[in-house]
């Protein structure tokens, strides 16, 4: 329909060989455990130009499991800047948190740059 490519991918299997200015992973990357969220987040900025954002939301909280039948790792705002200390060449420019009324959930959302070198 939109005469693109178009790539069917888990997170763990994409491997982009093009850079990007942002990354948009909203809701997406909770349903990785914490450990493959830092293999994915570490990869893919290296495909995230130098001051280029990447933009992650999790449901808050601190919850990491099985619910409603599929995987979730909520997270914290503390968990966003963990992950920088991990992934060394991101920083968190903005981190706050927001709700969504009709199911009333909690979002932490964080937009993390690239540090130029």
């Amino acid at each position: 329909y939109i005469q693109q490519p178009v790539i069917c991918s888990d997170f763990l299997d994409y491997k982009p060989e093009e850079t990007f200015d942002g990354i948009w992973a909203c809701a997406s990357l909770l349903h990785l455990t914490e450990a493959e969220c830092q293999i994915v987040v570490d990869r893919l900025s290296k495909n995230l130009k130098p001051g280029g954002c990447f933009y992650m939301s999790f449901k808050m909280g601190e919850f990491e499991g099985e619910r409603d039948g599929r995987y979730y790792q909520d997270q914290i705002e503390k968990d966003m800047f963990k992950l920088t200390n991990i992934v060394d060449s991101l920083n968190v420019a903005y981190c706050y948190l927001s709700s969504e009324a009709s199911r009333k959930l909690l979002w932490t959302n964080g937009f993390l740059v690239k540090v130029k070198r």
